[in-house]
């Protein structure tokens, strides 16, 4: 019980030192799927900004960790992604899971994002490239 308490003390400090940002992609091999994600410290040093951000879809899910600049009007943003794949993703087999890194880019909004990722379990290719196109929300 006090563990829960704890978390609800610390939910109100996180959002006056950033801000959430959740939204939907279009992408392969995930296919549809939403994303939510955390931006550290915006208000005090705009442009980009540390982020953790997940995203679980039809083709599998990813965690991210990196930097974003994307807010009003046109953005950046470099992470480093964890990539796994379950039921139904595009061009590759469920059950893997792959490294890789991701350039967005962005404009109120809108966000694309192309990405390289090299394979560290499964039975698939070793490396794929992911795109993907989408909206955010704050």
């Amino acid at each position: 019980m006090k563990k829960y308490i704890l978390l609800l003390l610390f939910i109100p400090s996180l959002s006056q030192a950033g801000e959430f940002i959740n939204g939907f992609n279009l992408s392969s091999p995930l296919l549809l799927s939403g994303t939510l994600g955390y931006r550290f410290s915006h208000d005090e040093n705009p442009g980009m900004g540390p982020m953790i951000e997940g995203e679980a879809g039809i083709g599998g899910g990813k965690l991210l960790l990196g930097f974003d600049g994307m807010d009003e009007g046109f953005g950046f943003g470099v992470k480093a992604s964890y990539l796994f794949t379950w039921f139904e993703p595009v061009n590759i087999d469920p059950d893997n899971q792959y490294l890789g890194v991701e350039l967005q880019a962005g404009n109120t909004g809108f966000i694309a994002s192309l990405g390289g990722y090299t394979k560290i379990s499964g039975d698939d290719e070793s490396f794929i490239a992911t795109l993907s196109l989408g909206i955010r929300f704050k």
